[in-house]
């Protein structure tokens, strides 16, 4: 074999490498967006768990006193809005999953707050919990209402389960930070071990292992909650001690 021989066939030995490196890079890339489909559709099933217990106990509610219309006719309503928030939730699959742009209006925290509590149905006098918030009437911010009504649902219901047993006080505050706008979210609970605290955001870690009448987590709550104010152009970070309690701090910006 000529030198000019031996060139085509190391050129066409290249094209060929060069070929199937295009190829494994194509399938790469599919895998890697059918993961991330994989994980939204986890995040979203999640949610609409969190939707399920309420409007669950709204129907039993309804069916438990059939002479009190008016109850009846409250469960129900509440029931059906839940079940119109479920729907809601599957829009954001392709969201999370980054192949759709989210829509964001400016909306009023503290009706954010009060959408959260309203979802969830829940008293939390009855868990020996006091609850305290401190938000300005005036605060808004341009955001996705579905998505961090669900952000806020996780993180509270999380603080509620931390004192289960002891009660305790849950902290809400949300005030103007720079050029954006700062929520804390605080509980007196059991706390999170410092050497799971780095992991606590990544998909499919939970803390929760199902012991003392809590729920067994699947470790999505916190990965959704990280996406979601990430794809507000925002931050969400922890700190905590144990037996003393958590600090949940969002940043959303302003975008004025």
């Amino acid at each position: 074999m000529n030198t000019i021989e031996k060139r085509q066939s190391l050129h066409r030995k290249i094209e060929l490498v060069k070929r199937k490196n295009q190829e494994l890079s194509a399938q790469l890339e599919q895998m890697e967006q059918l993961s991330m489909v994989g994980k939204a559709w986890a995040m979203v099933a999640h949610e609409i768990n969190n939707l399920l217990t309420p409007l669950t106990s709204y129907a039993q509610m309804a069916l438990q006193d059939s002479e009190d219309t008016e109850l009846i006719q409250k469960a129900l309503k509440k029931a059906v809005r839940l079940g119109s928030q479920a729907a809601e939730i599957l829009q954001q699959v392709p969201v999370l999953a980054g192949q759709k742009e989210m829509a964001k209006i400016r909306y009023s925290i503290r009706q954010l707050f009060e959408d959260a509590f309203s979802t969830m149905a829940r008293d939390f006098r009855k868990d020996g919990i006091r609850v305290i918030k401190e938000i300005p009437e005036e605060l808004s911010a341009p955001l996705d209402p579905i998505g961090m009504r669900q952000v806020l649902i996780n993180l509270i219901l999380n603080a509620r389960e931390a004192m289960l047993g002891k009660g305790g006080r849950l902290e809400i505050r949300a005030n103007p930070h720079g050029k954006g706008i700062q929520i804390s979210i605080s509980d007196t609970g059991c706390g999170i071990p410092p050497e799971q605290l780095p992991h606590i955001f990544e998909p499919f870690f939970t803390t929760k292992d199902g012991k003392h009448g809590r729920r067994k987590g699947n470790g999505v709550g916190l990965a959704f909650c990280k996406r979601v104010l990430e794809n507000h152009g925002g931050t969400i970070e922890v700190q905590s001690v144990c037996g003393r309690g958590t600090v949940f701090t969002l940043w959303l910006p302003d975008g004025s």
